[in-house]
């Protein structure tokens, strides 16, 4: 598998070394343990915010699907699917959900989405596998040669939800499709 320059670099420049971009199937998008790491992604309404250690808080109220985004320009070519690993740090279980976007009409939906109910204190992945949506369903035709935002969302809520992002992978092999399909 080719590998371009732009999946080889980490939101922050760094590029990974050559030997271990060869030897591994899944690529950091987003390193948690940078400085300042929560400046950058963004609450995408007044119920969120976000605190240092990527602690994420979304407080009740009327939003539908609160949540935060990571804007960018990806080029996930030879790859099957982005991947959050996320930590409830809250009272009670939360259902989060992971969402991969292309550019373009938001009316004809160009993104695909996996959610997961996490329960307190638990640590989970959520996989959203290019061209697949909820329960690994067939979905938008996502191209991963322009991903422009990956966004991690909740429902509607009456209580505090809390969660704590751990990481934002890359990794699969293109043309690879979720286990069972």
């Amino acid at each position: 598998m080719q590998l371009t320059a732009a999946l080889l670099v980490c939101l922050f420049g760094a590029a990974l070394p050559t030997a271990l971009a060869a030897a591994e199937t899944k690529y950091q998008v987003f390193d948690p343990t940078a400085s300042r790491p929560e400046q950058k992604f963004t609450g995408d309404c007044d119920q969120v915010s976000i605190a240092p250690g990527l602690v994420v808080t979304v407080k009740s109220g009327p939003a539908g699907y609160p949540g935060i985004d990571l804007k960018g320009s990806w080029d996930f070519d030879g790859f099957s699917h982005v991947e959050a690993r996320v930590t409830n740090t809250g009272a009670k279980a939360i259902d989060l959900s992971l969402r991969v976007d292309n550019g373009g009409d938001w009316h004809q939906s160009p993104w695909d989405t996996e959610s997961a109910r996490i329960e307190p204190g638990q640590t989970q992945s959520i996989t959203v596998f290019f061209g697949y949506a909820y329960g690994d369903k067939p979905g938008y035709k996502l191209d991963p040669k322009a991903v422009v935002n990956i966004k991690l969302f909740t429902g509607k809520t009456s209580e505090a939800e809390t969660f704590r992002i751990d990481g934002i992978y890359v990794g699969g092999h293109a043309g690879e499709h979720p286990p069972g399909t």
